[in-house]
């Protein structure tokens, strides 16, 4: 869902996206030690797994802590990437005693590390993408852009300008984010290249 948000903005797929995190912090987290079971709360189990090591698939600590990082800072939440940091801590020991079987977890502990550079361009969706391709130009793995447009879309990250005017709305606009916080906007291609840079 977050690589989709980033392809394409849609405002189904980024309610859902915060539904999933809501629903496995509410019945998949261990709150006292930190990960996430591989069973549900309901699980009638006598043993609740709560795999760290990659396998065949990546597990699914893994995927949870990075996904709970990316969510974290794309949405100012801090639910999520305090679960994320508690999953990583609980997995300390396993990460340290055997680095090579947890590359997931690793790349997790990466990613929390370094917060990402993200853009998020806001406009009429049929302008955004001349923006997006200058955002995307040559190699930054740390940079995440997001197209978002303003008409349709409410489940926006809480650092963004909340009253838009309609004149607004209508024009393009980039953000340039890191920490939570936000640069002033951008209004033009040039000074978004430059800012770049």
């Amino acid at each position: 869902l977050i690589v989709l948000l980033s392809a394409r903005w849609r405002e189904s797929d980024a309610a859902f996206a915060r539904t999933l995190a809501d629903i496995a912090l509410t019945r998949f987290s261990d709150p006292e030690a930190g990960g996430f079971y591989f069973t549900d709360t309901g699980s009638e189990l006598f043993h609740r797994p709560k795999p760290t090591m990659d396998d065949a698939t990546p597990p699914g600590n893994g995927v949870m802590a990075d996904a709970l990082i990316r969510l974290g800072h794309l949405f100012a939440e801090p639910r999520y990437l305090e679960a994320a940091e508690a999953t990583l801590l609980w997995a300390d020991a396993r990460m340290r005693q055997y680095p090579a079987g947890h590359c997931t977890l690793l790349d997790a502990l990466a990613d929390a590390n370094h917060a990402p550079e993200q853009i998020i361009v806001r406009g009429p969706e049929d302008q955004l993408t001349e923006w997006l391709t200058v955002c995307r130009d040559g190699y930054q793995p740390l940079r995440i852009s997001y197209g978002i447009p303003y008409e349709g879309n409410t489940t926006v990250p809480a650092y963004l300008p909340k009253l838009v005017s309609i004149e607004e709305q209508n024009s393009v606009v980039a953000f340039h984010c890191e920490n939570f916080a936000c640069s002033p906007p951008i209004r033009s291609l040039d000074a978004l290249k430059a800012t770049l840079r």
